[in-house]
């Protein structure tokens, strides 16, 4: 698209500057479950072919470690602060925790807790 002085007070999005006329119309004609239904179709073909490279790749790792991976990919890191965060969490509330995923830790109560501090999470 060629930029011209009438725009300039117009704001600008290139990425709707970029889409089909063709597919614009159609997408104005889905209901919003329909379209969700397709970012939904979208986000599983990407976990999946993520998935698919991550077994090529690393065919030593455990599937837990692959799906853990993966979802760390696919959240853009969210996963891995999320853990930070728990670890941190319960460190802070005197839960010592082993294991590098989510789904693979195991976390037990320090004895140096005061056993009559409450916690607002339960070990897993």
């Amino acid at each position: 698209m060629l930029y011209n002085h009438s725009m300039a007070n117009q704001p600008s999005n290139p990425a709707a500057d970029d889409l089909d006329p063709a597919m614009v119309e159609s997408l104005r004609h889905k209901t919003p479950l329909e379209k969700l239904a397709m970012v939904d179709a979208m986000w599983r073909s990407a976990r999946n072919q993520i998935l698919l490279v991550l077994r090529a790749q690393h065919p030593d790792w455990t599937e837990a470690r692959i799906q853990h991976e993966a979802s760390d990919r696919i959240s853009q890191g969210a996963v891995r602060a999320a853990l930070t965060l728990r670890r941190q969490t319960d460190a802070d509330h005197g839960i010592a925790c082993s294991g590098t995923m989510p789904f693979t830790m195991s976390c037990m109560r320090s004895p140096t807790v005061q056993s009559g501090m409450s916690n607002s999470r339960t070990p897993s």
